[in-house]
């Protein structure tokens, strides 16, 4: 050995450091040290892995890229280098091959709930919500304990559910389904005389129903309007009787005694609670509406004997391990059930009550064991055992009103359980914070939604979610100057994002600054030339600038990539106008007003990504 110069370090200690770095979170540090490494030994996979790793973390994901694809040409059957790809594709805004590559990882590993996540976000990025679904439901059959799976299968569900409505409301002529979804909507956001009216609409559409005259008798309940919902609960009994006389009633005659009660009717009420076994209650709203009518009886005992068969029923349920400790026989308690009008009843009403001969919920599934394996979820409150049923079953979304009425009310209460899953079981995650934020933003609370936000970006400026979440509050309140600077704090952590440069671009044609506008929706088009609103952008701007050959070439681009939308054809005939050929513009006039006759509103998350066009 050479006196009084260092020893040389062996690889095996160069393997050693870079473990360590990555592991403490030095990605920079051990990428240097990987780098040294794979000079040394570059047939080996694992080093060329774990080399992209370092530069994946480091946020040098075009380098990683090359690395992770040595590793996978050395050994394609290691697992990271296709997940590390796959993640850094999707940084990169490249979803395609970001779900190519985290499908062949998953092959490698399916129980890895990292890259089902990974795989979630893709997929939704590229718009396909069924296959985001499922990776989600699949993330929390591997991993229930993680909250931000609970806040995009929540989100998820809930696009779909309303991709769902506009299929039930696209029918040709009036429809019983899609009275039944307005009456439920506005129910259960306590627009109860529009209830009323869209579910009497649905009863003279289908008069025969016992499950629309079930609903209106729960809206009159909770209105007090006594006698008519005696009326309706009645009608229904009699309906379900006359329809098989083994049909299930008592939810139906539970809910009839709580009306009865209220009447001071309380000798023919306490008749029909003696009738029943309370063994035999099926679902979580029967022991509500026993539960509610022992408060009305002043029966404290039997109110105990129902709780602790609805706890021993439905163990979790926060509304009775709440109630387990306040039970009451206070005379003149309020009486109205929790989840007379909640997402879901009207199906959860058909499913227990209705034979599946004949029943519109029974009618979406294959068969009669599938149905039956539903029922017993949906029924017991299994929020991830219906999931994982519906999550095989979202290929494409149906097209008939019934089905897609039961899809769409459905996957609405795995969102409201899974939401509901969240609050109580991880209030104080970040996804509980940002779900609080979205809430107190749709219900107008706009500066409690950024005092979150704030704070949460306090914790961390990087966060790609929390930005386009604040940049939203900000574009919808017209407060174009904190919009943007939000806007290029995200374009800072994330360059690549089309949408975000689409968002820039319309907030600077707001403002009539057309330089600024075209700069962002051109460098929108480079990033990703298959994205619509980057080149319908830039052809809006090059028009009003007067630069007629650019607009015509982005407008027919546009008009290609989404031949549906109208919004190309319209500034097309402006543009052929400009150009005083007439005979073209009226042909682009005609397709404007065609398509426009026929759009449906757009319910995707795609939608909800922009600022709003002018």
């Amino acid at each position: 050995m050479c006196g009084g110069g260092p020893i040389p370090q062996q690889p095996t200690d160069f393997s050693t450091k870079a473990a360590d770095d990555l592991r403490a979170g030095n990605y920079t540090l051990a990428a240097g040290e990987y780098e040294r490494l794979v000079k040394v030994n570059p047939r080996s996979p694992e080093l060329w892995s774990n080399l992209g790793a370092a530069q994946t973390f480091s946020g040098n994901c075009h380098h990683a890229l090359d690395s992770l694809a040595k590793a996978r040409a050395l050994n394609p059957a290691l697992f990271a280098p296709w997940y590390f790809s796959g993640l850094c594709h999707l940084q990169l805004h490249q979803e395609e091959s970001s779900a190519t590559e985290l499908k062949r990882a998953i092959s490698i590993n399916p129980k890895d709930p990292n890259a089902w996540y990974l795989l979630a976000q893709a997929e939704g990025n590229l718009g396909q919500l069924g296959a985001s679904f499922s990776a989600l439901v699949r993330v929390l059959s591997l991993d229930p304990t993680r909250p931000e799976g609970y806040y995009q299968g929540g989100k998820t569900a809930l696009d779909l559910a309303a991709a769902c409505y506009v299929r039930v409301g696209a029918g040709r002529g009036p429809s019983a389904y899609a009275y039944r979804l307005g009456g439920e909507r506005d129910a259960v956001q306590g627009a109860q005389e529009l209830a009323i009216t869209s579910y009497q609409k649905a009863a003279e559409l289908s008069p025969r129903d016992p499950d629309i005259h079930f609903a209106l008798g729960s809206i009159y309940l909770e209105e007090g309007k006594l006698p008519e919902a005696e009326a309706e609960l009645r009608k229904c009994l009699d309906l379900l009787q006359v329809a098989s006389a083994g049909a299930p009633t008592v939810w139906t005659r539970l809910r009839l005694a709580v009306v009865l009660a209220r009447e001071n009717k309380l000798d023919e009420a306490k008749g029909i609670i003696e009738s029943l076994d309370p063994t035999q209650f099926e679902v979580s709203e029967e022991f509500e509406d026993a539960l509610t009518c022992a408060t009305l009886f002043m029966q404290t005992s039997f109110g105990d004997q129902i709780l602790k068969l609805a706890l021993q029923r439905f163990p979790d349920d926060p509304a009775f391990v709440e109630r387990e400790s306040r039970i009451s026989s206070v005379p003149g308690a309020d009486a109205r059930s929790p989840g007379l009008t909640s997402v879901g009843s009207s199906l959860r009403f058909v499913t227990l009550a209705n034979a599946p001969q004949g029943n519109f919920v029974a009618g979406f599934f294959e068969s009669p064991r599938e149905y039956h394996q539903f029922r017993e979820a949906f029924l017991h409150n299994n929020i991830l055992g219906v999931a994982k049923m519906l999550s095989m079953r979202m290929v494409r979304l149906p097209a008939e009103p019934a089905h897609a009425f039961v899809l769409g009310e459905v996957l609405h209460w795995i969102s409201f359980g899974l939401y509901q899953r969240l609050g109580t079981s991880f209030p104080e995650s970040e996804a509980a914070q940002m779900l609080a934020a979205e809430n107190f933003a749709s219900s107008g609370q706009q500066d409690k939604a950024i005092e979150i936000y704030q704070a949460m970006l306090d914790k961390d400026r990087s966060s790609r979610e929390l930005l386009r979440a604040l940049a939203k509050i900000y574009w919808t309140q017209g407060r174009w100057d904190e919009a943007i600077k939000v806007f290029q704090s995200l374009l800072d952590v994330d360059p690549y994002d089309s949408t975000t440069l689409v968002n820039v671009g319309r907030i600077y044609s707001y403002r009539q600054d057309l330089e600024k506008a075209e700069a962002n929706f051109r460098r929108a088009a480079e990033l990703d030339a298959k994205l619509f609103e980057a080149h319908l952008g830039l052809g809006e701007t090059l028009r009003r600038k007067g630069e007629i050959e650019g607009a015509l070439r982005e407008l027919k681009i546009a008009s290609q990539l989404d031949p549906a939308n109208p919004r190309p054809h319209y500034a097309l005939s402006q543009v052929y106008r400009k150009l005083d050929e007439k005979q073209n513009a009226d042909v682009e006039m005609k397709a404007f007003e065609r398509l426009q006759a026929n759009a449906a509103p757009n319910s995707s998350q795609a939608a909800d990504r922009f600022v709003p066009v002018e």
